[in-house]
């Protein structure tokens, strides 16, 4: 939900922003178009590709969806970072116009917050990831009584496997490498699911 949150947060910030700029407040504009267009097109196409996926998906497949977040979130980092330089810059202004410098910082530092946000969620999901040993299951019917959800990803580690129970939402979940994105997730460790795994990958072979 705080994913979706930081997505609403950054898309309606840089509506407002883009209506600054057309008015004529220009703080930082060519960042902030830049910004605007890279974003928006990243969001929607990872929105996109999370939701939307299609019938055959090859399980070797790459999961592209938190590249474009990454992207996505590092283009607003420096696009509002950007910003909030040029309109510290600004201070020096009249007295009458400091509100809306103090409105426009305000909205800028917090698209910077969503967009840091984003572009963390893809690094987590890189991170949980490492290593062979990883993929979704569906504990429920695997037997495994203390991971309480009906799918979640996994990483074997040692003796145990990682894993995480997505609380609201999985993208790609077709994908072997399904984006459950921070900290929308509940992770803990179970012995039992990483014995399950090892009996199917016995059976696999």
């Amino acid at each position: 939900m705080l994913f979706l949150l930081s997505l609403s947060i950054l898309e309606t910030v840089l509506v407002m922003v883009l209506a600054t700029a057309l008015i004529g407040k220009q703080f930082g504009v060519t960042a902030c178009l830049l910004t605007i267009s890279v974003v928006s097109a990243g969001v929607a196409a990872g929105l996109i590709l999370g939701i939307f996926e299609p019938a055959a998906i090859r399980l070797d497949s790459t999961n592209f969806t938190p590249a474009l977040v990454f992207v996505c979130g590092v283009f607003g980092v420096v696009g509002f970072a950007i910003r909030l330089w040029s309109i510290g810059q600004a201070l020096s202004v009249p007295v009458p116009s400091v509100g809306r410098i103090s409105g426009s910082s305000g909205a800028s530092m917090l698209a910077f917050a969503a967009s840091a946000h984003l572009a963390f969620t893809a690094v987590d999901h890189w991170w949980f990831y490492r290593g062979a040993a990883t993929g979704i299951a569906s504990p429920m019917a695997m037997g495994v009584k203390d991971v309480a959800c009906s799918q979640a990803v996994f990483r074997v580690e040692g003796s145990d496997a990682v894993y995480r129970c997505p609380k609201w939402m999985m993208f790609n979940q077709r994908y072997a490498k399904p984006f459950v994105p921070w900290p929308d997730y509940v992770s803990g460790h179970s012995k039992v699911l990483k014995d399950k795994y090892d009996e199917l990958m016995k059976v696999a072979q």
